[in-house]
């Protein structure tokens, strides 16, 4: 965006939904960990545990890229805010011992680390 000079992102609703977001190598841990174990389950499911606004998420976001000034606006005109809640019930996971290992700020800085040594140019 810096590139290309965008001073304001529009985004969809009003960013009160929560989301749950899952750093990615937590997913190949979790994938990894029930490819070893004997289940009797043939679902699953894996994720978080960590529900935010994501008004919150793109705070998060606009204070990691501090200096880039990018203003960021809800629009609930342009398109409406969806599903009101999204996390998934992982207490079978637990029950087999799987857990996440990384925090949400963990994985933002990871992910906005390989975003810059990779996809900027």
């Amino acid at each position: 965006m810096k590139k290309k000079k965008i001073k304001q992102l529009k985004l969809f609703g009003d960013g009160q939904p929560l989301r749950e977001l899952m750093y990615v190598d937590d997913l190949a841990e979790a994938i990894i960990h029930f490819m070893k174990i004997k289940s009797i389950e043939s679902l699953i499911n894996i994720g978080s545990g960590y529900e935010k606004k994501i008004k919150f998420y793109v705070n998060k976001i606009n204070k990691l890229i501090d200096g880039i000034n990018i203003e960021i606006k809800f629009d609930n005109n342009l398109k409406m805010n969806g599903t009101k809640r999204k996390i998934l019930d992982c207490s079978l996971a637990k029950k087999y011992g799987w857990k996440p290992k990384y925090s949400f700020e963990f994985g933002l800085q990871k992910t906005y680390e390989y975003f810059l040594k990779n996809i900027v140019t």
